[in-house]
């Protein structure tokens, strides 16, 4: 019975802890760019969304900032290729990422 309870138990805070995590999207930035007032280098990067902030860690010195976004509700992204659609412009020979379509959803993070 206790084996059990234990069992029960484990099952269930694995749901939760499972339940409660944010999905984690990852990209590649080819060249350094500015997201909101922080500049990412070049690298591999993971993406999580907590309300109306973007948590951005490097993947490889494990780095994480934190920039405010607007979320943008529209009609769903397609599945695509890749995980995510990064809009970069270049302004005044700095790249700056306008906005991140995460895909097979309806967000889009504007930056």
């Amino acid at each position: 019975m206790r084996k059990s309870f234990i069992l029960w138990v484990f099952f269930a805070l694995a749901y939760l802890a499972q339940a409660g995590a944010a999905k984690t999207y990852e990209f590649l930035l080819p060249t350094a760019a500015h997201a909101g007032e922080v500049t990412l280098a070049a690298g591999q990067y993971r993406l999580r969304v907590d309300g109306n902030w973007a948590i951005i860690t490097n993947v490889r010195s494990k780095e994480t900032h934190v920039v405010p976004v607007r979320v943008d509700s529209a009609e769903k992204h397609g599945p695509e290729a890749v995980d995510m659609k990064i809009a970069i412009t270049k302004q005044a020979g700095v790249h700056v990422i306008r906005s991140i379509e995460l895909e097979d959803t309806n967000t889009t993070l504007e930056f």
